[in-house]
């Protein structure tokens, strides 16, 4: 949501009112507090939210705070480009001390002012979504520009052009996190160090992004498949590796998991955009954006543009890829208000659902949250991958007495009943095991996994 009139206005400048009173009287921290409260009543509101950050900006100048200071700069840019989108973690504090993707609990008295807080009407909303595409592709680009390489960085050269990416950590099996349209790895520094504790994580950066240069012909599945296939070559680290990808991300994963399903041990989808979302989209969503606007692909990032140009054919070649099969499969999604029979959120939550049927024996899992789980919902996100991952074995695929291609899953066993067997029929095991496949000569009635059972949890 996003307008210069914020209903939330009067209560911001209560707070900011408050901090001045205390500033002048040289309580600084107390100050600071009644920022950090306008901060969250101001999350929502484009004009209020950069508005405070700069106010916590000016405080750090007269403190001779130079990170606070350092710290809001940043920040301000982030609220003008990303609050629209409705990336704002909730609760957040909006200081330099915390970080800018973490949601915070939100004090009861400002829980109830929020709650206040109207819909914006439908046209209203189509407008801003327009605004919220422009200033987003803005930001990327700058982003894209100035964001240094971190020092364990390292490159692959692939199709001609070099491809920059990084391992963390050490652990089989191996993680791939691929991410969405404008984002570069990145975007998974807070996860990818607390997954590499325990795993190896691969991150990079996809053509004309970041580090990576720009790659030549379309930037579609194929392209994005054979890239991934240099960088993992090159990177050292043995598969199979389990391929978890946010948002367009996602998209590519299920591609290359589909044409190289040998080096594929399980898939993480993380608010993954369903191949079939534009078509269910423009059928159901009257006055929304279903797709970036075509004007606007050549504002974005260069890689991004390459990637927006050939949305089509990525959606094309993975509706008609044979999905993977017989490996675990995890979705992860945002838990939406559902508000009518043609709302947007209404459309993508039906679109999830699906996505997670087209994966027989998949769980899905859902969380309050916008669109970046991983940073929104950073330790849940984090315990949700690390539970799946402990259901997920690195090891060679073994073949069942009928020559059916199976992997043993190295299991903590409450994870693997969870995943591979409806409640009615969870029953007590030792507390860890290999877990078969179902065909394979080991298998029992208990431990045999169904390609039919599909279960789908709701975490809010």
């Amino acid at each position: 949501m996003m307008t210069l009139r914020s209903p939330m206005a009067p209560y911001v400048q209560l707070e900011l009112r408050a901090a001045d009173h205390f500033e002048k009287r040289r309580h600084f921290q107390a100050a600071f507090r009644h920022l950090e409260r306008a901060h969250v009543l101001s999350q929502n509101w484009t004009w209020q939210h950069v508005r405070v950050h700069w106010r916590m900006f000016l405080w750090g100048v007269r403190r001779r705070d130079w990170r606070e200071v350092a710290g809001q700069a940043f920040r301000i840019a982030g609220a003008a480009a990303k609050t629209g989108f409705g990336l704002v973690p909730r609760g957040n504090t909006g200081g330099a001390n915390v970080s800018p993707f973490r949601a915070m609990p939100i004090p009861e008295d400002l829980a109830a002012v929020l709650a206040k807080e109207p819909e914006p009407s439908r046209m209203r909303f189509l407008a801003l979504m327009l605004l919220k595409f422009a200033v987003w592709a803005m930001w990327g680009v700058v982003t894209a520009a100035f964001a240094p390489l971190p020092q364990d960085a390292r490159t692959a050269i692939v199709d001609g052009h070099h491809v920059a990416f990084r391992v963390i950590g050490s652990g089989r099996p191996a993680v791939v996190m691929m991410s969405g349209l404008g984002d570069g790895m990145d975007t998974f520094d807070e996860v990818a160090a607390e997954l590499g504790k325990t795993r190896t994580v691969i991150v990079y950066d996809r053509a004309g992004y970041g580090g990576s240069e720009r790659g030549r012909g379309p930037r579609d599945a194929e392209a994005a498949a054979r890239e991934l296939s240099g960088v993992l070559a090159q990177s050292g680290v043995a598969g199979p590796y389990v391929l978890s990808g946010h948002s367009l991300g996602g998209l590519l994963a299920e591609y290359y998991a589909a044409k190289h399903p040998d080096q594929v041990a399980g898939l993480i989808l993380e608010e993954s955009r369903p191949a079939d979302f534009t078509r269910r989209c423009e059928e159901s969503v009257r006055w929304s954006i279903c797709a970036p606007p075509s004007w606007l692909i050549w504002f974005m990032p260069k890689g991004a543009r390459d990637e927006a140009a050939a949305l089509s054919r990525v959606t094309y070649q993975v509706e008609n890829a044979t999905p993977l099969q017989n490996k675990p499969v995890l979705v992860l999604s945002r838990a939406t208000k559902r508000t009518g029979k043609h709302a947007f959120e209404t459309v993508w939550a039906e679109a999830q659902s699906g996505l997670a049927a087209r994966y027989p024996g998949s769980r899905h899992l859902t969380r309050e949250s916008g669109h970046y789980l991983h940073h929104e919902q950073r330790a849940w996100f984090v315990a949700s991958v690390q539970a799946f991952l402990s259901g997920v074995s690195g090891g060679p695929v073994l073949r069942s007495a009928e020559g059916i291609g199976c992997r043993y899953f190295e299991a903590d066993a409450a994870f693997t009943r969870a995943i591979f067997q409806p409640p009615s029929s969870r029953t007590s095991v030792s507390a860890r095991r290999r877990v078969p496949c179902a065909g394979s000569p080991s298998a029992t009635s208990a431990d045999a996994v169904s390609p039919s059972m599909v279960t789908s949890d709701t975490a809010m």
